[in-house]
């Protein structure tokens, strides 16, 4: 397909799905790639770029991206996820805080975003230097890791962020409820 002059569009999508079902991910970045030159923002090859530098965890290659992706998926939840998780491994903390709520403004009840939300607060306490900054943080990080435990109750990643948070909060009530419910689901 490389050295094939006017591809179609539909080419590129099956050859890049072809190599990705063959776990060759290099070659299917560069007929993504190629694809991208001549059918520039199509939303198929721009999201598998984008899931293969997400899955490879190259948020660097991931980030400029994104514009274009969310300009072609800009109802898209899985998107805004990505974008966000994306701007989180980076420290753009105020930027995935906003991708964040986007990601749950769009698919409301999906338990990533809420529970990424819940520790990027937590993240967010952890470098406040003002008490105030500090205070609605941790308001902020309870009220959605809360609600992500409403949704997975026997998530232990949600479980052990709780423990944490009721620890530094010396919510002793909170906090054993939280040990028992980690014992009962981890024996």
């Amino acid at each position: 397909i490389l050295s094939v002059k006017n591809p179609k569009l539909e080419n590129f999508q099956s050859a890049s799905n072809i190599y990705q079902n063959l776990g060759d991910t290099s070659k299917s970045l560069k007929i993504i790639q190629r694809g991208l030159d001549l059918y520039n923002n199509d939303r198929y090859l721009l999201f598998e770029e984008a899931n293969i530098y997400n899955n490879q965890k190259k948020y660097y290659q991931l980030k400029p991206l994104l514009k274009d992706l969310m300009t072609a998926a800009p109802t898209d939840n899985h998107v805004a996820f990505m974008a966000a998780n994306c701007c989180d491994h980076l420290n753009d903390l105020d930027q995935a805080e906003s991708l964040y709520l986007k990601a749950i403004e769009l698919g409301s009840n999906e338990y990533d975003p809420i529970f990424n939300l819940g520790l990027l607060y937590l993240k967010k306490a952890a470098l406040s230097k003002k008490l105030e900054d500090l205070q609605a943080s941790i308001g902020n990080s309870k009220n959605w890791l809360e609600r992500a435990y409403e949704i997975a109750p026997n998530n232990e990643a949600c479980l052990k962020a709780l423990q944490m948070l009721y620890s530094q909060t010396n919510n002793l009530t909170q906090l054993q409820v939280i040990n028992n419910k980690l014992q009962q689901i981890t024996n």
